[in-house]
């Protein structure tokens, strides 16, 4: 647990977090939702995408698009005392800061509860 919110520190400290989930557009200076996905990383290193299992190429793929569209991540990731759950886990953070895409991390895997620091 410990590593994960060091990862987590060094994550937030490498870029900048914008902690909110909407944007102003040019109509009329209105407020419209911003484009995210949420990403889960169970104890095993299994990755879901809006409660779909996905590979970590289909990950990027969508941090990619989702990166153009301005978009941010919800992210979630079980507490683990695995190597291999914990490496992929690791994998996806570095991923999300390789892109530079804005997080918001939350301590349960249905993303009710945002993690405050």
């Amino acid at each position: 647990m410990k590593r994960f919110f060091s990862l987590l520190i060094i994550l937030f400290l490498t870029h900048a977090i914008k902690g909110q989930s909407f944007q102003r557009t040019s109509d009329n200076n209105v407020l419209k939702e911003k484009e995210f996905i949420q990403v889960y990383v169970n104890k095993k290193g299994t990755i879901f995408k809006n409660n779909q299992q996905i590979s970590i190429n289909e990950l990027k793929m969508s941090l990619m698009s989702l990166k153009q569209k301005k978009g941010i991540v919800h992210l979630s990731v079980a507490n683990t005392t695995k190597k291999s759950g914990f490496k992929k886990q690791n994998r996806v953070i570095q991923l999300i800061s390789y892109y530079k895409i804005p997080f918001k991390p939350y301590t349960d895997k249905y993303f009710r509860t945002e993690l405050i620091w």
